[in-house]
């Protein structure tokens, strides 16, 4: 896992990633990984569901951008629902709040 940690910043700070954004199951980025997208967008809004089967799990995340992006972290699916949390730049979180572990299902990204 270190090496999928180590390989993820690498490709933000190489600038081959707009942005990097990695959800894990448990704390500290163990667990499986529910969620993984790397995006060389150049602006937008997009919309990242966690993958089937397994919403409410998310407990750790990383999230990493070179452009301005910001990252909103959704409870309901197709990024509908209330934002747990929101991030512009870069967040590493090893746990998560009461308020957002296990809520996530969806994160909603806008790049300019």
């Amino acid at each position: 896992m270190k090496a999928t940690l180590l390989f993820s910043a690498l490709a933000v700070v190489c600038g081959t990633q707009a942005y990097v954004l990695r959800l894990y199951e448990h704390a500290n980025y163990k667990g499986d990984l529910i969620g993984s997208w790397d995006n060389a967008i150049n602006g937008g809004t997009y919309c990242h569901n966690v993958n089937r089967g397994r919403e409410n799990q998310v407990s750790s995340f990383i999230w990493t951008a070179t452009k301005l992006c910001t990252a909103k972290f959704i409870d309901g699916r197709d990024c509908h629902g209330k934002m747990v949390g929101r991030s512009t730049g870069g967040w590493w979180k090893e746990t998560l709040s009461a308020d957002a572990n296990d809520k996530i299902d969806s994160v909603e990204v806008t790049c300019l």
